[in-house]
Protein backbone atom coordinates (compact mmCIF):
# COMPACT_ATOMS: atom_id res chain seq x y z
CA UNK A 1 0.00 0.00 0.00
CA UNK A 2 1.46 3.34 -0.99
CA UNK A 3 1.38 6.20 1.44
CA UNK A 4 -0.03 9.57 0.43
CA UNK A 5 2.23 12.43 1.42
CA UNK A 6 0.55 15.62 2.52
CA UNK A 7 2.29 18.65 1.15
CA UNK A 8 2.64 21.67 3.42
CA UNK A 9 0.35 24.53 2.45
CA UNK A 10 1.45 28.18 2.64
CA UNK A 11 -1.11 28.68 5.46
CA UNK A 12 0.50 25.87 7.48
CA UNK A 13 3.96 27.33 6.89
CA UNK A 14 2.77 30.75 8.08
CA UNK A 15 1.17 29.24 11.20
CA UNK A 16 4.34 27.26 11.93
CA UNK A 17 6.49 30.39 11.60
CA UNK A 18 4.20 32.30 13.95
CA UNK A 19 4.14 29.53 16.58
CA UNK A 20 7.89 28.96 16.26
CA UNK A 21 8.59 32.57 17.24
CA UNK A 22 6.45 32.27 20.40
CA UNK A 23 7.54 30.69 23.71
CA UNK A 24 5.17 27.72 23.52
CA UNK A 25 6.48 24.16 23.83
CA UNK A 26 7.08 21.95 20.82
CA UNK A 27 4.22 19.64 21.86
CA UNK A 28 1.79 22.55 21.65
CA UNK A 29 3.11 23.54 18.22
CA UNK A 30 2.76 19.96 16.95
CA UNK A 31 -0.81 19.78 18.28
CA UNK A 32 -1.79 22.53 15.79
CA UNK A 33 -0.97 20.07 12.98
CA UNK A 34 -3.05 16.96 13.81
CA UNK A 35 -2.21 15.06 10.62
CA UNK A 36 1.55 15.35 11.16
CA UNK A 37 3.94 13.77 13.61
CA UNK A 38 5.91 15.76 16.16
CA UNK A 39 9.23 15.01 14.47
CA UNK A 40 7.88 15.90 11.03
CA UNK A 41 6.80 19.35 12.23
CA UNK A 42 10.21 19.97 13.81
CA UNK A 43 12.13 18.80 10.74
CA UNK A 44 10.00 20.91 8.39
CA UNK A 45 10.61 24.00 10.48
CA UNK A 46 14.38 23.49 10.76
CA UNK A 47 15.29 22.04 7.37
CA UNK A 48 12.69 23.26 4.91
CA UNK A 49 11.76 26.64 6.35
CA UNK A 50 15.22 27.26 7.83
CA UNK A 51 13.89 28.46 11.18
CA UNK A 52 16.49 28.93 13.93
CA UNK A 53 16.99 26.67 16.93
CA UNK A 54 14.34 27.44 19.54
CA UNK A 55 15.47 29.11 22.76
CA UNK A 56 12.82 28.39 25.34
CA UNK A 57 13.26 29.97 28.76
CA UNK A 58 13.99 27.52 31.57
CA UNK A 59 11.10 26.47 33.74
CA UNK A 60 10.98 28.20 37.10
CA UNK A 61 11.50 24.87 38.89
CA UNK A 62 14.88 24.36 37.21
CA UNK A 63 16.06 27.78 38.34
CA UNK A 64 15.11 27.05 41.96
CA UNK A 65 16.64 23.58 41.79
CA UNK A 66 19.88 24.97 40.40
CA UNK A 67 20.04 27.53 43.21
CA UNK A 68 19.76 24.74 45.78
CA UNK A 69 22.46 22.70 44.05
CA UNK A 70 24.87 25.62 43.63
CA UNK A 71 24.44 26.57 47.30
CA UNK A 72 25.51 23.06 48.29
CA UNK A 73 28.43 23.09 45.84
CA UNK A 74 29.67 26.39 47.28
CA UNK A 75 30.15 24.59 50.60
CA UNK A 76 32.14 21.69 49.16
CA UNK A 77 32.39 19.51 46.03
CA UNK A 78 29.96 16.59 46.08
CA UNK A 79 28.56 13.69 44.08
CA UNK A 80 25.14 13.89 42.43
CA UNK A 81 23.72 11.48 45.01
CA UNK A 82 25.06 13.54 47.90
CA UNK A 83 23.58 16.69 46.33
CA UNK A 84 20.22 14.96 45.88
CA UNK A 85 20.23 13.85 49.53
CA UNK A 86 21.21 17.34 50.76
CA UNK A 87 18.70 19.27 48.64
CA UNK A 88 15.79 16.82 48.69
CA UNK A 89 15.63 16.76 44.88
CA UNK A 90 15.43 13.62 42.76
CA UNK A 91 18.76 12.13 41.71
CA UNK A 92 17.74 12.29 38.04
CA UNK A 93 16.95 16.01 38.36
CA UNK A 94 20.31 16.78 39.94
CA UNK A 95 22.20 14.65 37.40
CA UNK A 96 20.39 16.35 34.49
CA UNK A 97 21.07 19.86 35.76
CA UNK A 98 24.75 19.06 36.34
CA UNK A 99 25.06 17.53 32.87
CA UNK A 100 23.45 20.58 31.23
CA UNK A 101 25.81 22.97 33.01
CA UNK A 102 28.94 20.84 32.69
CA UNK A 103 31.81 22.78 31.17
CA UNK A 104 30.20 26.17 31.84
CA UNK A 105 29.22 26.36 35.51
CA UNK A 106 30.45 23.06 36.95
CA UNK A 107 33.31 20.65 36.35
CA UNK A 108 34.39 17.24 37.61
CA UNK A 109 36.89 17.84 40.39
CA UNK A 110 37.57 14.16 41.07
CA UNK A 111 36.16 10.67 41.37
CA UNK A 112 35.27 8.38 44.25
CA UNK A 113 34.65 4.66 44.04
CA UNK A 114 31.09 3.44 44.48
CA UNK A 115 31.05 1.26 47.58
CA UNK A 116 29.31 -1.82 46.20
CA UNK A 117 30.11 -1.86 42.48
CA UNK A 118 33.56 -0.20 42.66
CA UNK A 119 32.71 2.12 39.75
CA UNK A 120 34.14 5.64 39.66
CA UNK A 121 31.52 8.26 40.58
CA UNK A 122 31.95 11.93 39.59
CA UNK A 123 32.57 14.58 42.25
CA UNK A 124 31.22 17.92 41.01
CA UNK A 125 32.50 21.40 41.87
CA UNK A 126 31.48 24.94 40.88
CA UNK A 127 33.57 26.77 38.32
CA UNK A 128 34.98 26.36 34.86
CA UNK A 129 37.97 24.19 35.74
CA UNK A 130 39.49 21.21 34.01
CA UNK A 131 37.84 17.86 34.53
CA UNK A 132 39.76 15.31 36.57
CA UNK A 133 41.05 12.20 34.82
CA UNK A 134 38.62 9.30 35.11
CA UNK A 135 40.23 6.26 36.76
CA UNK A 136 39.87 2.90 35.10
CA UNK A 137 37.27 0.47 36.39
CA UNK A 138 38.50 -2.31 38.67
CA UNK A 139 38.88 -5.76 37.18
CA UNK A 140 36.94 -8.72 38.58
CA UNK A 141 40.08 -9.94 40.37
CA UNK A 142 40.65 -6.54 41.99
CA UNK A 143 37.02 -6.35 43.08
CA UNK A 144 37.22 -9.81 44.63
CA UNK A 145 40.48 -8.95 46.39
CA UNK A 146 38.89 -5.81 47.86
CA UNK A 147 35.83 -7.76 48.97
CA UNK A 148 37.91 -10.47 50.62
CA UNK A 149 40.05 -7.90 52.43
CA UNK A 150 36.93 -6.20 53.77
CA UNK A 151 35.40 -9.53 54.72
CA UNK A 152 38.60 -10.60 56.50
CA UNK A 153 38.26 -7.59 58.79
CA UNK A 154 34.53 -7.98 59.45
CA UNK A 155 34.05 -11.77 59.55
CA UNK A 156 37.36 -13.65 59.97
CA UNK A 157 35.63 -16.93 60.94
CA UNK A 158 33.75 -16.95 57.64
CA UNK A 159 37.01 -16.52 55.73
CA UNK A 160 38.63 -19.34 57.72
CA UNK A 161 35.73 -21.72 56.95
CA UNK A 162 35.88 -20.80 53.27
CA UNK A 163 39.69 -21.28 53.18
CA UNK A 164 39.33 -24.71 54.83
CA UNK A 165 36.83 -25.77 52.18
CA UNK A 166 39.18 -24.60 49.43
CA UNK A 167 42.10 -26.53 50.98
CA UNK A 168 40.07 -29.75 51.22
CA UNK A 169 38.89 -29.41 47.60
CA UNK A 170 42.44 -28.80 46.42
CA UNK A 171 43.76 -31.82 48.33
CA UNK A 172 41.00 -34.03 46.94
CA UNK A 173 41.77 -32.95 43.36
CA UNK A 174 45.49 -33.55 43.76
CA UNK A 175 44.93 -36.94 45.42
CA UNK A 176 46.55 -35.96 48.73
CA UNK A 177 43.29 -36.48 50.62
CA UNK A 178 41.49 -39.75 50.22
CA UNK A 179 38.04 -39.89 51.71
CA UNK A 180 36.83 -43.22 52.93
CA UNK A 181 33.78 -44.68 51.35
CA UNK A 182 30.86 -44.36 53.83
CA UNK A 183 29.70 -47.90 53.04
CA UNK A 184 33.16 -49.29 53.75
CA UNK A 185 33.29 -47.37 57.01
CA UNK A 186 29.94 -48.84 58.01
CA UNK A 187 31.11 -52.37 57.41
CA UNK A 188 34.03 -51.71 59.67
CA UNK A 189 37.19 -53.70 60.20
CA UNK A 190 35.74 -56.80 61.83
CA UNK A 191 37.30 -59.99 60.64
CA UNK A 192 35.32 -63.09 60.01
CA UNK A 193 36.61 -66.23 61.53
CA UNK A 194 35.92 -69.46 59.87
CA UNK A 195 35.00 -72.52 61.82
CA UNK A 196 37.57 -75.28 61.89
Amino acid sequence: MTRKWNKWTPEEDALLRELWASDVKMDVIASHFPNRQHFTVYEHARRVLGLPQRRIPQPFDDVLSWRLISAQLQKAPATAKALADATGLKHSTVAGLLKNRHGRLVFISGYVRHTTRCLPVRVWALGNGRDAHKPRALTATERKRRYMKKLRKKEPERIDAWAAKVRVRKQMKSGELVRRDPAAAWIGTTTHQTAP
